[in-house]
């Protein structure tokens, strides 16, 4: 595929620490499994609940504050220019941003 595409979380009650980004059509999903997007080759996630982007293994990313209920998490993506970046309440976070090889 190609082309930009964007797409808005809305924390919910109850969430511990979630994991918000985008994953290819390889991508797998186990039910109750402590894995998530971001966590292997085929997902790049930000979590804002534990300062954290995620693609293989985890980096330090700082948020300018942490996540809560009622927050709005958007993430962009860039498919030919192969950059995310993701907002936090309607502000681009600078340190979230993740490039990829398209």
């Amino acid at each position: 595929p190609s082309g930009k595409f964007y797409h808005e979380v809305i924390l919910g009650e109850n969430f511990d620490a979630p994991q918000v980004g985008w994953v290819t059509d390889r991508f797998k999903a186990k039910p109750r499994s402590p894995k998530g997007v971001g966590d292997n080759g085929e997902g790049w996630a930000a979590n804002g609940a534990r300062f954290l982007k995620l693609h293989k293994t985890s980096q330090s990313a700082h948020w300018p504050k942490r996540w809560r209920v009622g927050d709005v998490i958007g993430c962009a993506i860039d498919i030919d220019g192969g950059k995310m970046s993701f907002t936090l309440n309607g502000t681009e976070v600078a340190n979230a941003f993740m490039t990829f090889e398209a």
